[in-house]
This record gives C-alpha cells, structure tokens and sequence, in this order.
C-alpha cells in the first residue's frame, strides 16, 4: 500500500463514522457487517485472479 493512502487511512479511522475514505483506501467495517464485507472482498479478489489467469 502506497504511504500516501496508510496515511489517509491513520487519518481517517479515527473519523471513519462522519468522514469518508476514497475507495482505494482500505477502511474497518462494523462488526455486523464484517462477514458481509468479507465476503464481498473475497468474491472480487477471485473475480481479479480468474481474470489475469
């Protein structure tokens, strides 16, 4: 991850429930949505590895 978007990621967790983060930026996700997200992540990640296949 490129230091400019850690540092935007230290700066914005803090703030993450009023702030927004680019979608480039990994962000933390409440815990009742964490599996949902998870998910989603690995389904693209496989989409993105079947691709380059």
């Amino acid at each position: 991850m490129p230091d400019e978007l850690l540092e935007q990621l230290r700066a914005n967790v803090p703030l993450q429930e009023a702030g927004r983060n680019s979608n480039k930026v990994i962000v933390l996700a409440r815990a009742n949505k964490s599996m949902r997200v998870f998910e989603h992540i690995v389904d693209r990640l496989s989409e993105w590895q079947s691709a380059k296949a």
